[in-house]
């Protein structure tokens, strides 16, 4: 997922993360990969495992790869899962 603003515009805010009909509480775009972790795998129930790796941190531009294990719902495209 990446999350950006304008240049030279400090990125601030928050989002929220849906998988079917579960979703976490409102995150910080400032949040730690480890942090994302915690906060997704203890509010999902269908995601069994959660690896979360930050790949780009800068004050205009995060970037995070979300690797997960849900039994329920095996997912082929991050399509199916909805960023808002």
């Amino acid at each position: 997922m990446i999350i950006s603003s304008d240049e030279n515009e400090v990125l601030d805010g928050y989002f929220i993360i849906q998988l079917g009909q579960e979703y976490t509480n409102l995150m910080s775009v400032h949040s730690s990969a480890e942090e994302l972790e915690s906060e997704i795998i203890s509010i999902i129930q269908s995601v069994d495992s959660l690896a979360v790796e930050s790949v780009h941190d800068s004050p205009t531009r995060k970037h995070w790869v979300f690797t997960l294990v849900a039994a329920e719902m095996k997912m082929t495209r991050m399509s199916n899962c909805r960023w808002r």
